[in-house]
Protein backbone atom coordinates (compact mmCIF):
# COMPACT_ATOMS: atom_id res chain seq x y z
CA UNK A 1 0.00 0.00 0.00
CA UNK A 2 2.90 2.71 0.87
CA UNK A 3 4.66 1.56 -2.69
CA UNK A 4 0.99 2.63 -4.29
CA UNK A 5 1.14 5.58 -2.87
CA UNK A 6 4.41 7.07 -3.32
CA UNK A 7 4.16 5.49 -6.95
CA UNK A 8 0.49 7.92 -7.17
CA UNK A 9 2.26 10.83 -5.10
CA UNK A 10 5.33 10.50 -7.74
CA UNK A 11 3.46 10.40 -11.08
CA UNK A 12 1.38 13.42 -9.68
CA UNK A 13 4.41 15.45 -9.11
CA UNK A 14 5.97 14.31 -12.71
CA UNK A 15 2.76 15.37 -14.31
CA UNK A 16 2.37 18.89 -12.52
CA UNK A 17 6.30 19.68 -12.65
CA UNK A 18 6.44 19.75 -16.58
CA UNK A 19 5.49 23.54 -18.16
CA UNK A 20 4.42 22.59 -21.34
CA UNK A 21 7.27 23.26 -22.85
CA UNK A 22 8.54 20.25 -24.45
CA UNK A 23 6.24 20.78 -27.79
CA UNK A 24 7.00 24.16 -28.09
CA UNK A 25 8.60 24.82 -31.68
CA UNK A 26 10.57 27.44 -33.08
CA UNK A 27 10.21 28.72 -36.43
CA UNK A 28 12.78 31.04 -38.00
CA UNK A 29 11.54 33.17 -41.07
CA UNK A 30 14.46 34.66 -42.64
CA UNK A 31 14.97 37.38 -46.15
CA UNK A 32 18.43 37.50 -47.49
CA UNK A 33 19.15 40.00 -49.86
CA UNK A 34 21.69 38.61 -52.16
CA UNK A 35 21.17 41.05 -54.94
CA UNK A 36 24.14 43.32 -55.60
CA UNK A 37 21.96 46.29 -53.92
CA UNK A 38 19.89 47.29 -50.72
CA UNK A 39 16.10 46.60 -51.70
CA UNK A 40 13.58 47.80 -49.84
CA UNK A 41 10.02 45.53 -49.22
CA UNK A 42 6.96 47.95 -48.37
CA UNK A 43 4.18 45.59 -46.89
CA UNK A 44 0.28 46.38 -47.35
CA UNK A 45 -2.59 44.63 -46.42
CA UNK A 46 -4.95 44.09 -49.58
CA UNK A 47 -8.58 44.42 -48.69
CA UNK A 48 -7.41 47.77 -46.77
CA UNK A 49 -4.79 48.61 -49.54
CA UNK A 50 -2.95 50.16 -46.09
CA UNK A 51 0.47 50.36 -45.94
CA UNK A 52 1.80 48.35 -43.13
CA UNK A 53 5.76 48.71 -42.88
CA UNK A 54 8.75 49.03 -44.94
CA UNK A 55 11.85 46.66 -44.41
CA UNK A 56 15.12 47.91 -45.56
CA UNK A 57 18.01 44.59 -46.84
CA UNK A 58 21.51 45.96 -47.19
CA UNK A 59 23.01 43.99 -50.03
CA UNK A 60 24.10 40.32 -48.42
CA UNK A 61 22.01 41.03 -45.24
CA UNK A 62 18.97 39.37 -43.77
CA UNK A 63 15.97 40.02 -41.75
CA UNK A 64 15.16 37.19 -39.47
CA UNK A 65 12.39 37.03 -36.73
CA UNK A 66 11.32 33.75 -34.35
CA UNK A 67 7.89 33.02 -33.70
CA UNK A 68 7.05 30.02 -31.02
CA UNK A 69 4.59 27.78 -31.33
CA UNK A 70 3.35 24.26 -29.71
CA UNK A 71 1.53 21.76 -31.12
CA UNK A 72 -2.10 23.66 -29.80
CA UNK A 73 -1.48 26.56 -31.74
CA UNK A 74 -1.76 27.71 -35.55
CA UNK A 75 1.70 27.09 -37.39
CA UNK A 76 3.59 30.08 -37.93
CA UNK A 77 3.38 31.61 -41.94
CA UNK A 78 5.21 34.72 -43.65
CA UNK A 79 2.47 36.61 -42.91
CA UNK A 80 3.23 36.70 -39.52
CA UNK A 81 6.65 37.88 -40.43
CA UNK A 82 5.29 40.30 -42.98
CA UNK A 83 2.52 41.09 -41.41
CA UNK A 84 0.79 41.78 -45.05
CA UNK A 85 -0.43 39.79 -47.62
CA UNK A 86 0.97 42.18 -50.73
CA UNK A 87 4.73 43.75 -51.18
CA UNK A 88 6.50 46.11 -53.30
CA UNK A 89 10.33 45.60 -53.91
CA UNK A 90 12.60 48.51 -54.70
CA UNK A 91 15.95 47.62 -55.98
CA UNK A 92 18.05 50.91 -55.82
CA UNK A 93 15.01 52.90 -56.49
CA UNK A 94 15.40 52.47 -60.31
CA UNK A 95 13.74 48.92 -60.72
CA UNK A 96 10.28 47.79 -58.61
CA UNK A 97 8.54 44.18 -58.55
CA UNK A 98 5.21 43.84 -57.25
CA UNK A 99 4.03 41.18 -55.77
CA UNK A 100 0.54 40.65 -54.45
CA UNK A 101 -1.23 38.02 -52.25
CA UNK A 102 -0.76 34.09 -54.40
CA UNK A 103 -4.50 33.13 -55.52
CA UNK A 104 -4.02 29.21 -54.74
CA UNK A 105 -7.43 28.62 -56.69
CA UNK A 106 -6.34 29.75 -59.99
CA UNK A 107 -3.24 27.14 -60.09
CA UNK A 108 0.32 27.39 -59.40
CA UNK A 109 1.31 28.64 -62.92
CA UNK A 110 -0.27 31.64 -62.53
CA UNK A 111 2.64 34.52 -62.09
CA UNK A 112 1.30 34.83 -58.37
CA UNK A 113 2.49 31.47 -57.37
CA UNK A 114 4.99 30.57 -60.11
CA UNK A 115 8.00 29.64 -60.24
CA UNK A 116 9.25 32.64 -60.14
CA UNK A 117 8.63 33.00 -56.40
CA UNK A 118 6.44 34.95 -54.04
CA UNK A 119 7.69 35.90 -51.24
CA UNK A 120 3.95 36.31 -49.75
CA UNK A 121 3.03 32.73 -50.35
CA UNK A 122 4.67 30.58 -48.12
CA UNK A 123 4.44 27.09 -50.84
CA UNK A 124 6.78 28.87 -53.28
CA UNK A 125 9.53 27.00 -54.20
CA UNK A 126 11.67 30.44 -53.29
CA UNK A 127 10.93 29.61 -49.75
CA UNK A 128 13.92 26.58 -48.50
CA UNK A 129 13.13 25.31 -45.74
CA UNK A 130 15.03 23.08 -43.32
CA UNK A 131 15.23 22.32 -39.50
CA UNK A 132 18.15 22.70 -37.59
CA UNK A 133 17.62 20.91 -34.07
CA UNK A 134 14.55 22.42 -32.79
CA UNK A 135 14.14 25.15 -35.03
CA UNK A 136 12.24 24.93 -38.24
CA UNK A 137 13.79 27.66 -40.69
CA UNK A 138 12.08 28.93 -43.50
CA UNK A 139 14.14 31.23 -46.31
CA UNK A 140 13.98 33.13 -49.27
CA UNK A 141 16.74 34.86 -50.86
CA UNK A 142 16.54 37.89 -53.56
CA UNK A 143 19.03 37.28 -56.38
CA UNK A 144 20.46 39.63 -58.76
CA UNK A 145 17.97 38.12 -61.38
CA UNK A 146 15.23 39.60 -59.03
CA UNK A 147 16.42 42.93 -60.53
CA UNK A 148 16.61 41.65 -63.88
CA UNK A 149 13.02 40.71 -63.67
CA UNK A 150 12.26 44.15 -61.81
CA UNK A 151 10.19 46.74 -63.80
CA UNK A 152 11.90 49.79 -64.54
CA UNK A 153 10.42 53.01 -62.79
CA UNK A 154 12.72 55.64 -63.24
CA UNK A 155 13.40 57.18 -59.84
CA UNK A 156 9.74 57.48 -59.39
CA UNK A 157 8.86 53.72 -57.95
CA UNK A 158 5.70 55.38 -55.76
Amino acid sequence: MKTLKLILILLFAFAFSCDGKLDDKVYRFQIFNESEDEIEISIFDTKTRDKIKTLAIARNELISQDFIANAREETPTVVDLLEGDSVRIIFRNFDKLIIYQCNTSIGLEDRACGVQGNIVFGGSPRWVREQMDDIFLHTYTFTPADIENATPCNSNCD
